[in-house]
C-alpha cells in the first residue's frame, strides 16, 4: 500500500489525481478497502485462495487455510522500529508435517502507487516473517516457512527482462554448484507487476488465468467492476469473491467515515501547502526587496564615488590650468622686460642728447664763432 505520508506533511503535496485516487477509484489496492476486506479474520479463506492461486503456477503445494490475518491500519504510519515491520496483510497457516506442527508465515504487500524501492520493502517484510513464531527453546529448523507476495502497480526495473507479469524469486541458490540451500517451498517470494498484465488473457498460458482474473479485480475501480467482469470474462471464483467484497466495502459506513477523514486530512494538507507557498512567496518578496534596496544603496555609493572622483579631477584640472597660466605669464614677463628697458633707455638718452645739444647751441662760444 502507499506510504502514509500525512505524518510528514511538510514533504508531500496533494494533487487532484491523488485526491481522485483516494476518494473516487475505490480499488482493492486502496488502503481502507484492503483493511475492510481482510480485517477481523473475516476473509481468511479468500486470503488463502489468493496465495494458493499464485503458488499453483509454479507447482507448489497449497497451504492450509490461513488461521489468522493481521491488517495494517490505513491511518497508521508505517513503522520500522525494533526490527518489526508490518506488512499490509500478514497471515499464519499451520499444518502437520512429519509429526510436527509446521507454521507458514505469509506477507502480502499491495502498492497502489509507484514506489522505486518496492523490492527492498518486500525483502525487508520477508525477513521479518522468517523469525515470527519461532519461540524460545525451539530448534532453528523449526523456523517458519515464509511466503511473500508483492503486488506492484508499476514496472520494476530489475524485472524488465521478464515479459511475464509474475516473477518467482529464487532466494537461496549456491552460486558455485547451483544447488538450493533450502527446499523450494521453504522460502517463497513472488512479485506481481500489474502494469505488465496483457489486456486480455486469451494468449496467456492457462495456468496464469486465475491470477490474471484476481489482478484484474485488484486494479479495477469499483464503478467499472461489473462491466470489467463481463468484458474480461472473469470467471475465477476467488476473483469474483474479491469483487463482491469490494462492493461491500465501498458502501460500508467504515469506508465512508474513513473517506470523510481522509478528505479532511487531504484538504488540511492542501491548505497547509498553500500557506507554506504563500510564506515562501512573502519570503521571496522580502528577499527581493532587500536585494533591491542593497542594489540601490550600492548604486548610490558608486554614483557618489564617481561624483567625488569627477570633482577631484576637475579641481586638479583647474589647478593645473592656473599653474600653466602663471607659468606662461611669468615667461612672457621675462621675455618682454629687456625690450621695455632698452626702449626707455633710448628715449632717455635721446632726451639727454637733445637737451645737451640745446645747451650747446645756446652757449657764448657758439655765438662768437
Amino acid at each position: 500500500m502507499g506510504k502514509n505520508s500525512e505524518n510528514n506533511v511538510n514533504s508531500v503535496e496533494i494533487t487532484q489525481a491523488e485526491l481522485d485516487w483516494y476518494l473516487g477509484l475505490k480499488t482493492v489496492t486502496s488502503d481502507i478497502i484492503t483493511e475492510h476486506i481482510f480485517m477481523n479474520n473475516k476473509n481468511n479463506a479468500l486470503y488463502t485462495e489468493i496465495v494458493n492461486e499464485v503458488q499453483k503456477i509454479y507447482g507448489f503445494e497449497p497451504i492450509s487455510k490461513v488461521d489468522k490475518t493481521t491488517v495494517q491500519k490505513a491511518d497508521a504510519p508505517e513503522v520500522l522500529d525494533d526490527k518489526k515491520m508490518i506488512a499490509d496483510i500478514t497471515g499464519e497457516s499451520v499444518r502437520k508435517f512429519e509429526n510436527r506442527i509446521k507454521l507458514t508465515n505469509i506477507g502480502m504487500e499491495i502498492q497502489k502507487e509507484p514506489q522505486h524501492d518496492f523490492p527492498e520493502r518486500i525483502v525487508l517484510s520477508f525477513s521479518n516473517r522468517t523469525k515470527m513464531g519461532l519461540k524460545s527453546g525451539k530448534e532453528y529448523e523449526d523456523a517458519p516457512d515464509v511466503i511473500q507476495l508483492g503486488f506492484s502497480t508499476s514496472k520494476l526495473k530489475n524485472l524488465s527482462d521478464n515479459k511475464n507479469f509474475v516473477s518467482c524469486i529464487d532466494l537461496f541458490t549456491i552460486r558455485e554448484t547451483g544447488r538450493k540451500l533450502f527446499p523450494d517451498d521453504k522460502y517463497q517470494m513472488f512479485l506481481i507487476e500489474l502494469s505488465k498484465m496483457p489486456r486480455t488473457k486469451k494468449n496467456l498460458d492457462e495456468k496464469y488465468h486465475a491470477l490474471w482474473d484476481i489482478c484484474k479485480v485488484l486494479k479495477t475501480p469499483h464503478k467499472d467492476m461489473e462491466r470489467t467482469i463481463k468484458m474480461a470474462n472473469i470467471t475465477n471464483a476467488t476473483a469474483l469473491t474479491l469483487s463482491q467484497e469490494l462492493r461491500s466495502a465501498v458502501i460500508s459506513p467504515q469506508v465512508n467515515e474513513w473517506e470523510q477523514r481522509r478528505r479532511k486530512a487531504l484538504q488540511d494538507r492542501e491548505r497547509e501547502r498553500q500557506e507554506r507557498e504563500r510564506e515562501r512567496e512573502k519570503y521571496k518578496e522580502h528577499i527581493a526587496a532587500l536585494e533591491e534596496k542593497l542594489f540601490a544603496e550600492q548604486q548610490a555609493r558608486q554614483a557618489e564615488q564617481k561624483a567625488r572622483q569627477a570633482e577631484q579631477q576637475a579641481r586638479q584640472a583647474a589647478e593645473a590650468k592656473v599653474e600653466e597660466l602663471e607659468r606662461r605669464n611669468q615667461a612672457t614677463q621675462t621675455a618682454e622686460k629687456p625690450k621695455t628697458y632698452t626702449i626707455a633707455k633710448r628715449e632717455a638718452d635721446a632726451r639727454r642728447a637733445a637737451k645737451q645739444a640745446k645747451k650747446s647751441n645756446s652757449s657764448p662760444n657758439n655765438e662768437t664763432k
